[in-house]
Order: C-alpha cells, then sequence, then structure tokens
C-alpha cells in the first residue's frame, strides 16, 4: 500500500512540476501587445470612419442595422425606394469589404492570420454595445432586434463604453 501511495506521490509531483516548467512558456505564447496601429488598419478604420457619416441616417431610420458577426445589413429591402435602396446596398458592400479587410489586416498585423474570426467576433460585439438606442442588430438566429437602453442585465447600453470615455462606434 506505501508503494502504491509512493508512486502515486512522485506522479503528482512530476506532473505539477511539468506543469510549472510549461505554464511559462504557454503563457509567453499568448501573451503579446496587439498591434492595431498598423498603416493598413488606420487606413480602413479612416475610411469607415467616412462612410459610417453617410450611413447614420440609415441606421438611425432603421433601414441597415448591425448583425451579431461583424457586418451590417439592410434590414427590409422592400421597404425602401429602389433609388435610395441602391445607394444605400453600395455603401453597405463597401462598409462590408472594409470589415473583412480589417478583420483581416488585424489578424495579419499580429502575426495571427488563424486569429480572424476572434477578431471579427470582438469587433462585432464591441460595435453593437456601442451602438445608439433605436439602432437594429441581427442576432445568431436572424432575428432583428431594436436597441433599447438597457442590455439583459440592467446596464445602460454602451455604459462601459460610455465609462470608459472611449470614441462611439465605428472607428474604433
Amino acid at each position: 500500500m506505501n508503494r502504491r501511495f509512493a508512486r502515486r506521490y512522485w506522479l503528482r509531483a512530476l506532473l505539477v512540476g511539468l506543469w510549472l516548467a510549461v505554464a511559462p512558456v504557454l503563457a509567453a505564447e499568448t501573451a503579446f501587445e496587439f498591434n492595431v496601429d498598423s498603416a493598413a488598419v488606420m487606413a480602413i478604420r479612416k475610411s469607415l470612419a467616412q462612410r459610417h457619416t453617410l450611413l447614420k441616417e440609415h441606421f438611425e431610420a432603421g433601414v441597415i442595422g448591425l448583425t451579431h458577426d461583424g457586418w451590417i445589413a439592410l434590414r427590409e429591402p422592400a421597404s425602401v425606394a429602389a433609388d435610395v435602396r441602391a445607394r444605400v446596398e453600395l455603401l453597405v458592400e463597401e462598409d462590408n469589404k472594409d470589415r473583412g479587410t480589417l478583420y483581416r489586416e488585424l489578424a495579419r498585423a499580429n502575426g495571427r492570420p488563424d486569429w480572424e474570426y476572434k477578431f471579427q467576433s470582438t469587433f462585432a460585439a464591441r460595435w453593437i454595445d456601442r451602438a445608439p438606442v433605436g439602432w437594429y442588430y441581427r442576432e445568431s438566429g436572424g432575428q432583428w432586434v431594436r436597441k433599447s437602453g438597457r442590455d439583459a442585465t440592467g446596464v445602460p447600453d454602451g455604459a462601459s463604453a460610455a465609462a470608459s470615455g472611449a470614441a462611439p462606434f465605428p472607428g474604433n
């Protein structure tokens, strides 16, 4: 019985020792500063911010909305006059192209092209959180929701962004 106990003890001690040796290496691999200020990223952010001034009225009117996966979309195309719809569709297409490039470039600039989806989902959540009350967003199930003054936990929408002094959607 004592030998069995001793083997378990040494095996556990060995595993703990290995973990203590490997943990700093793993932490060093995942702990790095994100590069969000490359020239390409800054150019994309500037393009998004400029286009936002054109899109803002359509967000406020409920014609377009944010999506849970980091894009923008036309909500009800049939309810928009054909000439306006064509112009809005072009703006949405250009904006989504820039968003895709932004996610890809952030991943590339940080040496992690495999993290493109992580950047996309992070920005999607951030943009929805910072969107003003009254804007629409599409949930993962496809349902459009009009943003209210409070989130599901009762905290005012965008409170974390406002408290941090962060700039409004979408240039950051």
